[in-house]
């Protein structure tokens, strides 16, 4: 979108269609809320993601791209997490949606990695920072400052108390009102995080990070740790099937790829466990926590749209031939398991220390 009006995606277009419309809800009606958008990208982009890769390195790594072409590709993801990309799509989702919720949805988008261009650590939390170094420019007020920076920064890290439920921390409620338009603010957290959770493709793969040699010896990479998260991105082929309600994973993996060990480094260690790790186990790892991410981002999205399962296909190649295929698929099944016992919730929910507080009450009311 160089020149700031021409949509290169269809959640983008859509946003181009509803600012103008005259009967759209916006909470403000002095600017076109797509020509604001374009504008907010490109001084993003000018300003924050074309100095990502400097951010990045002064931690020593060499991490996956997290450019303008990232942000597309996430807003590229959520549209077809929400339908649209697909013509043949009954009653699409995102016609549930807003027009301000549909650039609240992009603006959050825009914003979740932005924090990229100071520091890898910590990223997440930078959003309501970016968007007041804006100013005015942002167009939007500082209700509004809340609510986008919110929704960007629950697209990962950790509470304050080192939980993963970011969205129920940092969002309080699921509606709430600008100007009296509806907004679902949990809703939109929870579709930035499950399109930026499939992001990753073979174009994201940093080259320098990938030099000839450095996937068979990654111990002469700049530094070793830099190569398992390219690798990865180098061999996954992330696919979203709306109609079928399916996440589909497919990794093409070189055979001789099969027993190198490479570095394991903070990023992924609370993934994969040890020093080193074979790439077929951080895939694993990875599909995991996909999975998890599903499930988890199903809880915000379950009057919406929601995914039921994470189909996975792992093809092992000797050159251009595939010698072995593993498929399998990831969606709830059997008995349901409790996060915690009631009583873990609630002590005070148990016989006998109800009995210690009120027994005299309650055996009186026995001889009634």
């Amino acid at each position: 979108m160089a020149n700031g009006s021409i949509p290169r995606l269809p959640l983008e277009a859509l946003l181009q269609s509803m600012a103008a419309d005259p009967s759209a809800r916006f909470p403000n009606t002095s600017f076109n809320y797509f020509d604001k958008y374009c504008e907010v990208k490109r001084i993003l982009d000018e300003q924050y993601y074309r100095s990502t890769g400097a951010g990045l390195a002064l931690s020593g790594y060499r991490y996956t791209r997290h450019d303008l072409s990232h942000v597309d590709d996430v807003i590229r993801q959520a549209g077809y997490l929400i339908g649209c990309h697909d013509r043949e799509a009954k009653d699409p989702p995102y016609r549930r949606l807003e027009p301000y919720e549909v650039f609240v949805l992009l603006y959050a988008i825009l914003l979740h990695d932005a924090g990229t261009a100071r520091a890898r650590k910590g990223h997440e939390k930078e959003p309501r920072k970016v968007l007041q170094t804006l100013g005015d420019a942002s167009g939007l007020d500082s209700i509004q400052v809340r609510l986008v920076a919110s929704i960007a920064r629950a697209h990962g890290g950790r509470t304050e108390n080192g939980d993963k439920d970011t969205i129920t921390d940092l969002i309080s409620q699921e509606d709430s009102k600008i100007v009296n338009i509806p907004v679902r603010s949990r809703r939109l957290a929870a579709l930035v995080r499950l399109a930026d959770e499939l992001s990753d493709n073979p174009h994201r793969a940093d080259p320098d990070a990938l030099r000839k040699g450095f996937r068979e010896e990654p111990n002469k990479a700049t530094p070793p740790e830099s190569v398992i998260q390219n690798l990865y991105c180098d061999v996954v082929n992330p696919n979203i099937d709306y109609i079928g309600r399916s996440l589909t994973l497919e990794y093409n993996v070189d055979k001789q790829l099969l027993d190198v060990e490479y570095p394991n480094d903070e990023e992924i260690g609370d993934l994969v466990a040890g020093n080193r790790v074979f790439l077929v186990d951080y895939i694993a790892a990875r599909i995991n926590k996909l999975e998890m991410e599903r499930r988890y981002c199903n809880r915000f999205l379950w009057d919406f749209i929601t995914y039921d399962r994470c189909r996975v296909a792992l093809k092992i190649f000797d050159d251009l031939t595939v010698v072995k295929t593993l498929s399998v698929d990831l969606e709830d099944a059997g008995y349901p398991v409790l996060a915690k016992p009631l009583k873990v919730l609630k002590p005070e929910f148990d016989g006998v220390t109800l009995k210690t507080t009120f027994g005299v009450v309650l055996e009186d009311a026995c001889h009634v």
